[in-house]
């Protein structure tokens, strides 16, 4: 509750993204255990916000015997099914649904993108069955991936998808060209007229005891103002930074708080952009001088 408050006060943020697991909370067939993902969603809608929420796990059940957690169902009536049980729990509360996480690279997935496209229909189907006015979101890119992109999109997801999705770990001003590379990757397959998501956009920074060092928190913060600008300058219809509450990932910290919820000037940063950009359309690019 505590942090779905302050990204809501922080400024203009109007959406959050949020994640949960299939095994966590199906452990069994037909069996919900939706506990703590269910009370963290209740935080977030009671404080306004919109909310994305992505699965990347296939229940232990439902994949093949001996295959690891991120691998994708055999049966895909069973995505259907969860889908569908997903969206009907939270219709209205929950507004559009990411159908796995960065499936083109391996600590997310261990298949390929011809196994994921029909996980995708039939997840998304079930979605719809639950909730005919959420969005589904197709897979977020990680990396520029070609390959994997030009095999999904061979099978024909265009239909089963409300938006493009990919995210962004690069330097600000290469975000208009990343963009540009995806709009093409999309364009022969009939995914150019879709909406266009970066439901993840972060900087990667050592951590220092619970902090960033104020060097980093500088970094930090510029890469914040400049990476909202420029995408939203590209045309990027949402832009998700990666990650609002404190977040430590091995030697690695992502997040705008500290680990003892004091804000980062990245934080300021992030409650100016979402303020002053959230209803506003570029009218050009200027010229530094």
């Amino acid at each position: 509750a505590a942090f779905a408050d302050a990204a809501r006060s922080s400024g203009g943020a109007a959406w959050v993204r949020d994640r949960l697991s299939w095994g966590h909370v199906e452990p069994e067939p037909g069996q919900y255990q939706w506990g703590n993902y269910e009370r963290a969603i209740d935080a977030q809608h009671r404080a306004g916000l919109s909310i994305v929420t992505v699965f990347h796990d296939t229940t232990h059940w439902a994949r093949p015997e001996g295959k690891p957690h991120k691998s994708f169902p055999d049966d895909i009536r069973h995505a259907h099914r969860f889908g569908q049980a997903l969206a009907e729990r939270f219709k209205g509360r929950i507004q559009a649904y990411e159908i796995w996480n960065e499936a083109d690279i391996a600590p997310f997935a261990l298949e390929t993108a011809d196994r994921y496209a029909p996980v995708l229909k039939a997840a998304r189907l079930g979605v719809k069955a639950g909730d005919p006015g959420a969005i589904v979101l197709m897979n977020s890119f990680a990396v520029l991936s070609r390959n994997f992109g030009e095999v999904l999109f061979e099978n024909e997801i265009a239909g089963y998808t409300d938006a493009y999705n990919h995210h962004l770990y690069r330097p600000a001003d290469q975000h208009p060209a990343t963009l540009a590379w995806h709009r093409a990757l999309a364009a022969p397959y009939g995914l150019a007229p879709l909406a266009h998501w970066v439901t993840e956009a972060g900087i990667a920074l050592p951590d220092r005891g619970g902090r960033l060092s104020e060097e980093d928190r500088g970094k930090q913060a510029a890469f914040v103002a400049k990476s909202y600008a420029q995408s939203l300058a590209a045309g990027v219809d949402r832009h998700f930074y990666f990650i609002f509450p404190y977040y430590k990932e091995g030697a690695t910290n992502f997040g705008l708080l500290d680990a003892d919820l004091a804000p980062t000037p990245g934080a300021a940063a992030f409650a100016t952009m979402s303020q002053a950009l959230g209803a506003a359309q570029p009218r050009g690019q200027g010229i530094a001088s």
